[in-house]
């Protein structure tokens, strides 16, 4: 795997992890599987999206610079650090979706 170019703020593993939470998504939402959104589903949920999923990340992308360039300097990997609002944006954007989609499935077999 090559490291992102520094203007590309997703990797392949980002892309991985993306397709990843959207296939939760579908899954959800196809089978029902949620009644509602609590604070068991609300919390490791904002700790996976808003801290496992930069961290894991940026691990990977720092080391296949590391891998990629025989000199690795700060400028390298300064475009690293704006995966972290980058997931955070997505993951309040996917809040948004999650719960929405675990609200609007159950009007839907409640009426």
């Amino acid at each position: 795997m090559e490291p992102a170019t520094p203007w590309v703020l997703f990797g392949y593993f980002d892309i991985f992890l993306l397709f990843l939470l959207i296939t939760i998504n579908i899954i959800i939402w196809k089978f029902n599987i949620l009644k509602r959104v609590t604070w068991k589903i609300s919390i490791p949920m904002v700790l996976l999206i808003f801290f496992f999923f930069p961290v894991m990340s940026t691990q990977v992308e720092v080391n296949n610079v590391y891998n990629h360039f025989k000199v690795v300097d700060g400028f390298n990997l300064l475009y690293i650090w704006f995966r972290w609002p980058t997931w955070w944006i997505l993951g309040i954007i996917e809040m948004i979706v999650f719960v929405k989609i675990v609200r609007t499935k159950n009007k839907l077999t409640i009426d």
